[in-house]
C-alpha cells in the first residue's frame, strides 16, 4: 500500500514523505488477524457496553499514547501531517488533510486489488464474474494485451492485480489533479491543505464499479462458508484470550507494559491495548501458554 500512496502523491504534487508515513502508520490499530481480530473485539466490547472497537481510532491511540519514544512526552511525537493523516478515518473527523485522504485511497486499491487475485487464485471467483463491470473489462483486455489467454489462473490474477491498481491510478489523477493544483502555491510553500469533504477521489462511473466489485467480493468470498468458518477458529481465539486475560492479568508476557498508564484503571481497556499491539505470532504464542496453564490445572 506504501508504493500506492508515493506513486499517488508524486503524480498528484503532494508530499510524498507525508503519505509515506501515514501509510506506515494508519494500520496499526489492527491487531493480530486484521480485520478478524477489529470485528472479534468490537463485539465483545459491545457485549461490555462500550461503543466497540474500530481500529482507526486505536491506531491514533498508539502513536497518540501507547508507543512511547521518549520518557518526555506520550506516543511517538508525530507532526501534525501525520497525526491529521490518521485521523481521517477517525469518526467525527471534520476537516480531512488531502494526504490523508490520498492514504485511505490507496488503501482501497491495495486490499481490493489484493483480494480479488487472491479470491481468483483460490476459487471463489471466477473471470465470468467480472462480465458486467466495465472496470474490469478494461482491466482483462489490458491483461490479455500483455501476457495473452493461454495462462494459468495463478499468474494470471497477478496481472490482473497489477492492471486494476494502475487503472485506479489513473482514475484517481483525473479525478483529482484540477482540484488539488486549486491549492498550488500553497502546496508549493510547504502549507498543509485540509478539505471539508473529501477532495481525492475516483471518476463517478469507476467508483460505481468498485462499489459493485466490494458487493461481489463480500458476496462470494468474504462471507462464503469456507471463510467464514475459517475465521471463527481466529474469532475464538481472540475471544478465549481475551476473557481469561482480565481474570488474570499476571500472564501479559510484559510486565511493564503500560503500568503507570492503567494503574488502577479498566481492565478491559488495559487487556483490549496489549492484545492489539500484538503480532500473529506472539498471539498464538500467548494462546499456548494460556491453555498449557489452563491444562495443568486441570
Amino acid at each position: 500500500m506504501d508504493l500506492n500512496s508515493e506513486r499517488l502523491a508524486d503524480s498528484l504534487g503532494l508530499n510524498i514523505d507525508l503519505a509515506r508515513a501515514i501509510a506506515n502508520a494508519h494500520d496499526l490499530g489492527y491487531g493480530p488477524f486484521g480485520h478478524v481480530f477489529e470485528r472479534e473485539m468490537d463485539s465483545i466490547f459491545k457485549e461490555l457496553d462500550y461503543k466497540g472497537f474500530d481500529h482507526n481510532e486505536q491506531s491514533f491511540k498508539v502513536v497518540e499514547k501507547l508507543e512511547q519514544y521518549s520518557p518526555y512526552f506520550d506516543g511517538l511525537n508525530l507532526t501534525k501531517g501525520v497525526i491529521d493523516g490518521i485521523k481521517v478515518k477517525c469518526p467525527g473527523t471534520e476537516y480531512l488533510i488531502l494526504e490523508g485522504q490520498l492514504v485511505d485511497l490507496a488503501d482501497t486499491i491495495s486490499y481490493l486489488s489484493d483480494d480479488i487475485e487472491d479470491a481468483l487464485y483460490l476459487g471463489f471467483l471466477s473471470l465470468d464474474d467480472f462480465l458486467d463491470n466495465l472496470l474490469m473489462g478494461e482491466v482483462l483486455l489490458s491483461v490479455k494485451q500483455e501476457i495473452g489467454s493461454e495462462i494459468n489462473m495463478k499468474l494470471r490474477s497477478k496481472y490482473i492485480r497489477k492492471h486494476l491498481k494502475r487503472k485506479l491510478r489513473q482514475s484517481i489523477y483525473r479525478a483529482s489533479k484540477k482540484q488539488i493544483d486549486k491549492y498550488r502555491n500553497y502546496l508549493e510553500k510547504g502549507y498543509f491543505i485540509y478539505t471539508e469533504g473529501r477532495l481525492i477521489n475516483v471518476e463517478l462511473d469507476i467508483g460505481i464499479e468498485l462499489d459493485n466489485l466490494k458487493k461481489l467480493l463480500f458476496e462470494k468470498y468474504y462471507f462464503h462458508k469456507k471463510i467464514i468458518q475459517h475465521e471463527e477458529k481466529f474469532r475464538s481465539a481472540v475471544r478465549d484470550v481475551f476473557f481469561y486475560l482480565i481474570g488474570d492479568i499476571s500472564m501479559i508476557q510484559r510486565k511493564e507494559f503500560l503500568i503507570e498508564m492503567y494503574r488502577d484503571k479498566d481492565v478491559n481497556i488495559y487487556v483490549k491495548d496489549y492484545l492489539a499491539l500484538l503480532t500473529e505470532k506472539n498471539f498464538w504464542r500467548l494462546h499456548a501458554l494460556i491453555n498449557k496453564y489452563l491444562t495443568a490445572c486441570r
